[in-house]
């Protein structure tokens, strides 16, 4: 079982600043909300020396995933208004196949960022594959590609920073930083070595093999040697790091990752708009359940869980999932019906595969959000596993607070786990005795406007877009101030 319980949070350096340190909201305080957004829009404002800043990504989609468009698209052009005078270049190395397939998308994306003050240069990356996961066999070809890219940039973009989103883009930062001055921002966003060591792909491979992981080890271990500052989005991914490179410690930031924060009565409004579409009556408590893919066996478990133990509580379950979300092998009903045989007569269910600008409509008609994980009973002592759970955090987590709901998480999502038991954001359920459940379930029933706003509270402080777009110019600032 991996230890979920830490002492700490911190933006910066560790124990310089506490990171989300939570206050129950006041009516003072949500008068004052609208100053202290101004007054962030000023500190975002403030002059300082022009920075050349490049942002750097690899082999990930920047027009087709969701997940760049929140985490990354819309925080460089944060970036870029809160600091007109630097310059900021997003440079994609993108797989060759989809720069084809997508030209037009590639152009307006470009055209769009340009609007924003920020310029799109694309490299296409020549091998026939899109996985993220570079095995060994495949390494050398893209060593030699970044080795293209990173003199490229070194020669004309000649950046003060070079800012790298995981473990593919921070490889061509490195190299960049071997040729010129520039500071290296290793942007891990996840342990990647031990994510691809422990994923199987559906023909039941392992996406990095043992030499793969091996190698891409040493790798990590020279990135982290050479890296000026290193980013993760939770204080346990510090703790794993630390422990394999004490002399890294000093370096390592915590900045989590942003969210769309909406204010809180545009959430009730999308609550009653979302509601009404359902057929739900205001007596009916929606749980979320969201994720590009759907995990059958430990969802339906927790469903059932909640249901068995508050059965009294007219339950509803919504999934909201990617269209290539598919069933267990065999199975040819809906999503829906599915989900229903497995449950007890009583509850209702919804599935719906919704554009990512509408999700937060339906997450603000929920009343209560799950984060389930069953783990292989294999990987229960295979130190890989634990140490990549130890250092999980989903976005899904980030976007469950934004829409104020209280989370339902497994212990074997460790960061989310923590998170949620330090600031009492809901409840890590296998952790819990039946008693302990239904008695946190009544209390969370009783007290549900207090969770709803404790949870806004908390993804408002720590990761609306303006707040982390401040936290990477903050870093840019500190390093480029190094000299």
């Amino acid at each position: 079982m991996p230890e979920l319980t830490t002492s700490r949070l911190v933006l910066h350096n560790r124990g310089s600043h506490v990171l989300g340190s939570w206050k129950p909201i006041s009516h003072s305080t949500c008068a004052h909300k609208s100053s202290t957004r101004s007054h962030l829009v000023a500190n975002l404002s403030q002059s300082s020396a022009p920075i050349t800043v490049v942002y750097l990504v690899a082999i990930e989609d920047i027009v087709q995933s969701p997940i760049v468009r929140s985490q990354v698209i819309e925080l460089v052009k944060a970036i870029t208004a809160g600091a007109s005078d630097h310059k900021i270049t997003l440079v994609s190395v993108y797989p060759i196949l989809n720069l084809i397939r997508f030209r037009s998308p590639v152009k307006a994306l470009r055209r769009e960022l340009a609007e924003h003050g920020v310029t799109l240069r694309v490299f296409p990356l020549f091998y026939l594959t899109r996985y993220f996961y570079v095995p060994i066999w495949l390494l050398p070809l893209f060593l030699l590609q970044a080795l293209l890219v990173s003199l490229w940039v070194s020669i004309f973009l000649k950046p003060g920073v070079v800012h790298c989103r995981s473990y593919p883009a921070a490889v061509i930062g490195a190299l960049t930083r071997r040729f010129t001055k520039t500071k290296f921002v290793f942007d891990t966003r996840n342990l990647y070595p031990e994510e691809g060591a422990t994923l199987i792909r559906s023909w039941q491979a392992k996406v990095l093999g043992k030499a793969s992981y091996t190698l891409w080890k040493e790798i990590e271990a020279r990135l982290m040697r050479h890296a000026d500052a290193t980013v993760v989005v939770s204080e346990p991914t510090v703790d794993v790091l630390v422990s394999q490179y004490p002399r890294a410690e000093k370096r390592l930031h915590v900045i989590p990752q942003l969210a769309p924060v909406s204010s809180m009565v545009s959430l009730q409004t999308w609550r009653r708009q979302s509601r009404r579409k359902l057929g739900l009556a205001e007596s009916d408590v929606m749980v979320a359940y969201m994720g590009t893919w759907f995990e059958p066996e430990p969802t339906i478990q927790l469903f059932r869980l909640l249901q068995q133990t508050a059965p009294d509580i007219p339950w509803h379950f919504m999934l909201l999932v990617s269209k290539q979300a598919q069933l267990p092998a065999g199975q040819h009903q809906g999503l829906e019906a599915y989900v229903l045989a497995k449950l007890e007569d009583g509850p209702s269910c919804t599935a719906l595969s919704l554009p990512h600008k509408e999700v937060a409509i339906y997450l603000a008609g929920a009343d209560l959000a799950v984060h389930p994980f069953s783990i292989p009973k294999e990987a229960e002592k295979d130190p890989l596993y634990l140490r990549r759970l130890k250092a999980w955090q989903s976005i899904k987590y980030t976007e469950y607070l934004a829409a104020g709901l209280a989370i339902v998480v497994s212990q074997w999502v460790g960061a989310v786990a923590q998170s949620v038991q330090k600031h009492d954001l809901g409840v890590v359920y296998d952790l819990c005795s039946t008693d302990e459940l239904a008695s946190w379930i009544a209390n969370w029933h009783q007290n549900q406007e207090a969770y709803r706003r404790r949870a806004w509270e908390y993804a408002d402080s720590n990761f609306r877009i303006e707040i982390v777009a401040q936290r990477y110019l903050d870093l840019y600032q500190t390093l480029a101030e190094q000299g």
